[in-house]
């Protein structure tokens, strides 16, 4: 009896979800340039094929980790409540792919050569 029925109801919007993409980007370029710290060819080999074995160990590790980030996305895609989650691992999973395959061929010695 205190309100008028007239009058409308205030308007509570839904929650937003959380934004994740840019931690899982981050996330996987911390770990991509981990392993490309280990991969990165000093000048003081002999070898001569050690800079083409260091990028083919590169892009081994890559496809490992777009892999990775492909099947865990597609997996938390389909459940409701990590939704987000999932499309932000398959977003960072493509981003990492079109990077990371472009930084591991530029930072070996061996293309430079050519």
């Amino acid at each position: 009896m205190n309100t008028p029925s007239d009058q409308l109801e205030p308007f509570v919007a839904p929650p937003k979800p959380k934004m994740l993409l840019g931690k899982v980007v981050m996330l996987n370029f911390a770990i991509m340039l981990t392993y490309m710290m280990f991969f990165w060819n000093s000048e003081y080999t002999i070898d001569p094929y050690s800079d083409l074995e260091d990028l083919i160990m590169c892009a081994v590790f890559l496809a490992a980790q777009v892999g990775l980030n492909m099947l865990i996305g597609f997996v938390l895609l389909f459940n409701p409540k990590y939704r987000h989650l999932g499309s932000a691992m398959l977003i960072g999973g493509v981003i990492i792919a079109l990077i990371g395959f472009g930084t591991c061929i530029t930072t070996q010695d061996y293309f430079w050569r050519l």
